[in-house]
C-alpha cells in the first residue's frame, strides 16, 4: 500500500497477492485518487470525491475449463469505481452520496445514489440500488433485483 499527497489529491494504491488452497491464486491491484473539498456553497459544507481503478491477474488457474464460483472479492476485475459524498454542515448530518461501479470487460454496472441523516450514535441512510448489464455478468444477473433501501444503525 502507498499513499501520496500531490497539490491537494490524494494518490493511492494497493497490491495483494491472494494464495488460496483448491482455488486460482491471483495479485489484485486498486490505484486511485481523492480530495475533499470545503466552503463548496456554504462556510460549513464539503465535497468529499474518489475514483479507482481494480484489476486482477491470475498466477496459477487450479480449473481453467471447470466452473467457476463467485468470490466477492474478485467482482472488481478491470473495474473503474467511484464515490462522491456531499455533506451539508461541519457535523456531518446530513450527506448526500453517489457510489458507482463500471466493469470495463463484462460491461455491466452497479449504482447507488442514497441521503443519510447522523446524530450521535444513530443513522438512517435511504438509497437505491441499481445494477444493470448483460445477463452472463456479475451485476446484470441481479439486474432484475434493483431496491429501494432504507437503513438503521445505532452504535453502541
Amino acid at each position: 500500500s502507498l499513499a501520496k499527497e500531490i497539490s491537494g489529491y490524494t494518490l493511492r494504491s494497493e497490491i495483494g497477492y491472494f494464495n488460496q488452497d483448491k482455488e486460482d491464486d491471483f495479485v489484485l491491484g486498486v490505484i486511485g485518487i481523492y480530495r475533499e473539498w470545503g466552503c463548496i456553497f456554504n462556510t460549513v459544507d464539503s465535497l468529499y470525491t474518489l475514483l479507482q481503478y481494480a484489476n486482477e491477474m491470475k498466477t496459477q488457474d487450479t480449473d481453467p475449463v471447470g466452473f467457476e464460483t463467485i468470490d466477492f472479492r474478485r467482482i472488481f476485475n478491470n473495474a473503474i469505481l467511484g464515490k462522491v459524498t456531499y455533506s451539508f454542515d461541519d457535523s456531518n448530518t446530513w450527506k448526500a452520496k453517489l457510489t458507482g461501479v463500471y466493469n470495463l470487460s463484462d460491461h455491466d454496472s452497479y449504482i447507488e445514489p442514497a441521503v443519510t441523516w447522523s446524530k450521535r450514535d444513530f443513522d438512517i441512510e435511504a438509497g437505491v440500488d441499481v445494477m444493470s448489464g448483460p445477463r452472463d455478468t456479475f451485476f446484470g444477473g441481479y439486474s432484475q433485483n434493483d431496491r429501494f433501501f432504507i437503513t438503521m444503525t445505532y452504535k453502541f
